[in-house]
């Protein structure tokens, strides 16, 4: 008698982004783009990102409704 054990499937973590509508609207053409197709994606309005931007960067000499990265948060590619 052999006992197996059946693997245990992976739970993926959903991804939170924020994209412009129309990539959200249309996902299956914009995954890719995001390197998210096939994983599960909460997208975020943008209140939501720059609510948390300034929370995070409050103490670093930002002040609420201070904007000194336009694009920050909003999805666009950066070469990291």
């Amino acid at each position: 008698m052999q006992i197996v054990r059946e693997p245990v499937a992976e739970v993926e973590r959903p991804v939170y982004l924020y994209v412009p509508p129309g990539h959200a609207k249309d996902w299956r053409h914009w995954c890719g783009h995001y390197h998210a197709c096939g994983q599960p994606v909460y997208f975020v309005q943008e209140h939501w990102v720059r609510e948390r931007y300034e929370a995070e960067h409050h103490d670093h000499g930002l002040h609420k409704g201070e904007d000194r990265d336009h694009d920050h948060g909003r999805g666009h590619d950066r070469d990291d």
